[in-house]
């Protein structure tokens, strides 16, 4: 095969989770072999393509952002986590967000001042109305 190329993430700033998902990005146009040292992860890319030659700055630049990209998203899975919890939550188990009883229709939509009755988009126009089509 081509060309390969190693990089090494030290295992104390990156989770093995956060590893994978960074090599999880390369798998489309990369052989990637991922490797567990003793204070280190290590990924090595090697093109896919027929000429099997890697661009390494471009790699690299693509490596850094992918890196950055993957660590914000971790992070803001553990930062949102209970969001996360209290949507899914909601949406599983309706009945436990408002009761009927409680819930005050004309206060939930009193600062709406559209009149969606006279639909203005005309999305309640059938086809037939539309095109002046008769059965």
């Amino acid at each position: 095969m081509g060309h390969s190329i190693s990089y090494q993430f030290n295992n104390s700033q990156v989770s093995k989770k956060l590893f994978l998902r960074i090599a999880f990005n390369f798998i489309e146009n990369y052989f990637v072999d991922l490797d567990v040292n003793q204070n280190e992860y290590v990924m090595v890319l090697q093109s896919k393509s027929k000429q099997g030659k890697v661009d390494k700055v471009g790699l690299d630049s693509f490596v850094e952002q992918v890196v950055f990209d993957e660590s914000v998203r971790e992070k803001l899975t553990q930062q949102k986590t209970q969001l996360r919890e209290i949507i899914i939550s909601k949406g599983l188990f309706p009945q436990n967000i408002v009761s009927q009883e409680s819930f005050d229709e004309e206060a939930f939509f009193a600062d709406d001042d559209e009149d969606y009755s006279t639909d203005p988009l005309g999305i309640s126009v059938t086809w037939e109305e539309k095109f002046n089509k008769s059965e």
